[in-house]
């Protein structure tokens, strides 16, 4: 009798076990199809609740509840934005959010009414570029002044903008009725928090099973060219934009700084830190002090801009054009089109490890960036 009891207490315990082991394999990764779960962005999330409704938190944390046609917003929620049905004319306030919606398939431009940041023939996305040119996508103006009027004759039911320009244009679209979202992926203090904006994206567009397989896809490329760079000797390096008399540098807390991190360079302003991160001014003196011991110096400028030479980049710092990675020609600049691709920052991260180790990368075409030539 005794045995048939620890007989049966066996096998009720490996009952136990067999069950556990299930749930836990049916929870690791469990985001159910046509889902996303933010894994790295600490700036935006995504929660799904009952009846299809979706709660979007975004760079303000500000919420906003998606809700399906036929269904209403549930009680708890009086503060939260609210958007019956799909977004059909969306307003993009950024260069970087066309990159995202690329990643989402060519269909989703055909929901994008306007933008601000293009003007027909001058943009490096082609999805964007050639609905310009056939009048279904608008230049809604600068962000500065953007032409409300003709946002609200296009029929604008979503705006995305980004947090640099919230205290500019919010107001005005609360005002006019018309929702919008706050990006703030500029920032995230990861690549991969940076990329993952790509699902926020896809929370009101779709093709969420695309967001998701892109950033799983950069989680393995970033995590080979950490591998592929481990051991190996770490060229200093500094980065910035000449701006408004100073040098606008990278916080070592910002995604630049992962970066920099990730393909194993010692990235001078590693230490500067600021409440939030992202950009912070120094000055002239304080960029050359650093500078002048990189071995490898990046020119990252706003905009399309391209140079002929380094003296283009330092006209108004002529300071700057004493340091020595400069003098000898190891200046890199983003191309024109860096910014409207951080659907691929992978990608791009890939371009400053090969920039930074040539030898461990030696079959890697460089795409984003451009060496400039000293004269």
């Amino acid at each position: 009798m005794k045995k048939r009891a620890v007989l049966a207490l066996a096998i009720m315990l490996s009952a136990v076990f067999v069950l556990a082991g299930c749930s836990s394999a049916a929870g690791a990764g469990s985001t159910k199809k046509g889902e996303m779960e933010v894994q790295y962005a600490q700036k935006m999330n995504i929660e799904y609740l009952d009846d299809g409704i979706v709660l979007v938190t975004d760079g303000k944390d500000r919420q906003t509840l998606i809700v399906p046609e036929g269904k209403e917003a549930p009680d708890g929620y009086e503060e939260a934005q609210v958007i019956s049905g799909a977004a059909e004319h969306i307003f993009l306030g950024s260069t970087t959010h066309s990159s995202y919606i690329r990643v989402l398939g060519d269909d989703m431009f055909d929901k994008v009414a306007g933008v601000s940041t293009y003007d027909v023939g001058k943009g490096q996305i082609e999805q964007i570029d050639s609905r310009m040119q056939a009048g279904t996508i608008k230049f809604f103006g600068k962000n500065a002044a953007l032409d409300f009027e003709a946002m609200m004759a296009a029929g604008v039911d979503l705006a995305f903008i980004s947090y640099s320009d919230y205290d500019t244009n919010a107001k005005k679209l609360e005002e006019l009725g018309i929702p919008y979202i706050v990006d703030s992926s500029g920032l995230e203090t990861t690549v991969l928090g940076r990329m993952e904006y790509t699902k926020l994206f896809a929370a009101f567009m779709g093709n969420a099973e695309a967001a998701n397989e892109q950033i799983d896809n950069a989680a393995k490329n970033l995590k080979e060219i950490k591998k592929a760079v481990e051991g190996l000797d770490q060229p200093k390096v500094v980065g910035g934009m000449i701006y408004d008399g100073q040098v606008s540098v990278r916080t070592g807390g910002s995604y630049f700084g992962d970066m920099y991190n990730i393909v194993g360079a010692d990235y001078l302003y590693k230490d500067l830190d600021t409440a939030e991160p992202g950009s912070s001014k120094v000055t002239f003196e304080d960029f050359y002090a650093k500078g002048s011991t990189a071995d490898i110096v990046f020119n990252e400028p706003m905009g399309k801009k391209t140079y002929a030479n380094v003296g283009e980049i330092y006209t108004t710092s002529p300071l700057l054009l004493e340091m020595p990675a400069v003098k000898t020609g190891n200046v890199w600049s983003f191309q024109p089109d860096w910014f409207q691709s951080v659907d691929k920052l992978d990608q791009i991260v890939a371009d400053y490890a090969a920039i930074v180790h040539p030898d461990a990368f030696k079959d890697h075409e460089i795409k984003y960036m451009v060496k400039v030539p000293v004269q």
